[in-house]
């Protein structure tokens, strides 16, 4: 088994010679590449041996009238594609460092490297999986001085990878507690408003996430748009925090797990009015949404002190509105908790599945039963969110699931921010 394989975009016009020899290794980026890959402190520290170095696409492309290779699609792809599956089947690689969209399409079967960057992706083969970190090509390093960076924290992440493996890079998660007891969240905001008998806050700082049953706080009192009749609004459903690393509060609110007492919810509500308006500081990622959600569903006024990690992450890294500045792309990059979202994905999905399997088998009982047929995709009236038709809500998730990732997430917050 190959450690690493290191596929690029395609074969440049730039790569070869006038007698259209190869000559990568003498260019600008296949000298950087070779950096990338040996240097022991800024790149791998591997010996060009251990590496596999491959194209997605093996060729030089067709050209357009400016002598610029065109963009390739998946079916001109096709046959190099599948070669180099073949080729990664052969060598199975412990990681695939994809520099480029074409090498990205190649091996996940996407484009967009923008967004994808610097987050780890499990392909199969037939009956291998491994790892594909996807970054920049070279030469896109070389028209943004910020994708270079990026660019570098890949390959920072690759080496992570390399030494640790999957667990390696989630080995910061820590310990998170969801907290039902009336009590102990009372507990909680007397120690972060330092309220009597506490004199004054204990915590400099404090991470704070709501997770939400609709992204728009504005809808209040329609109907469901399931067509059950029912009258639904917009509300905050969890409220994470963390004051430390590798560790998270979750706090359940207007959940329907939950139940709280109408005075025990408002209390709460005012605990967290007064915890925006106060001196506390707060750090949040994306906290406009937060902030606006919270004014529009529980009466918040105004803030005070909040610090967001996206603004931090615009005004420090990357302006660039193409490059993601998502919580998860920043766990991989700044800490050791990166793919924290996955188990959450993989629930979602799998939700989706089980509504459709479980109609599904209703409908094939009822035909047994009647004789009457149906239309396996276009009968089925897929489950959507209550507030606003979109396609999930968090709040179907079971709070013994959802408490871990939201703790979890804040954790990340901190972590950053620290």
């Amino acid at each position: 088994m190959t450690d690493l394989m290191v596929v690029l975009d395609y074969v440049r016009p730039s790569y070869l010679n006038q007698d259209g020899q190869f000559v990568f290794t003498r260019t600008h980026a296949g000298k950087d590449l070779i950096k990338a890959i040996s240097a022991p402190r800024v790149g791998l520290g591997l010996s060009l041996d251990d590496v596999d170095v491959t194209f997605a696409y093996g060729a030089v492309p067709p050209l357009d009238s400016q002598s610029k290779p065109k963009k390739i699609t998946k079916k001109q792809g096709k046959p190099f594609f599948d070669k180099l599956k073949k080729h990664i089947l052969d060598i199975r690689p412990k990681v695939i460092l994809a520099l480029g969209n074409t090498a990205l399409m190649g091996l996940v079967g996407n484009v967009g490297i923008d967004k994808r960057r610097g987050i780890p992706v499990k392909i199969k083969i037939d009956d291998f999986e491994t790892w594909v970190i996807p970054t920049y090509s070279m030469e896109t390093t070389y028209m943004n001085a910020n994708k270079e960076g990026l660019f570098l924290k890949d390959i920072s992440l690759t080496k992570e990878f390399l030494e640790k493996g999957e667990a390696g890079l989630r080995k910061g998660v820590g310990k998170y507690e969801l907290v039902t007891d009336f009590d102990r969240v009372k507990e909680i905001f007397t120690n972060i408003l330092g309220l009597p008998p506490v004199s004054q806050p204990k915590y400099k700082i404090v991470a704070v996430d709501f997770e939400t049953n609709t992204l728009h706080g504005e809808f209040q009192n329609v109907l469901d748009k399931n067509g059950t009749g029912k009258t639904v609004s917009a509300k905050p459903i969890i409220l994470s925090m963390s004051w430390k690393e590798k560790q998270g509060v979750a706090i359940p609110l207007d959940h329907k797990a939950q139940n709280w007492p109408s005075d025990k919810l408002n209390q709460i509500y005012e605990w967290i009015r007064q915890l925006f308006m106060s001196d506390q500081w707060v750090v949040m990622h994306n906290g406009q949404f937060d902030v606006t959600f919270l004014k529009e569903t529980i009466g918040l006024k105004y803030t005070k002190n909040v610090v967001d990690t996206l603004l931090m992450y615009y005004v420090g890294v990357s302006e660039d509105k193409d490059v993601p500045k998502g919580l998860k792309h920043l766990a991989y990059q700044y800490t050791d908790m990166g793919g924290y979202e996955v188990p959450l994905d993989e629930y979602k999905k799998k939700f989706l599945e089980d509504h459709y399997n479980n109609w599904l088998a209703k409908k094939e009982k009822e035909k047994s039963e009647t004789g009457k047929n149906f239309r396996k995709r276009a009968d089925y009236t897929p489950i959507v969110n209550e507030v606003d038709g979109d396609t999930f809500n968090y709040e179907w998730i079971p709070l013994n699931i959802i408490y871990s990732q939201t703790s979890i997430c804040i954790g990340t917050r901190i972590r950053i921010n620290n």
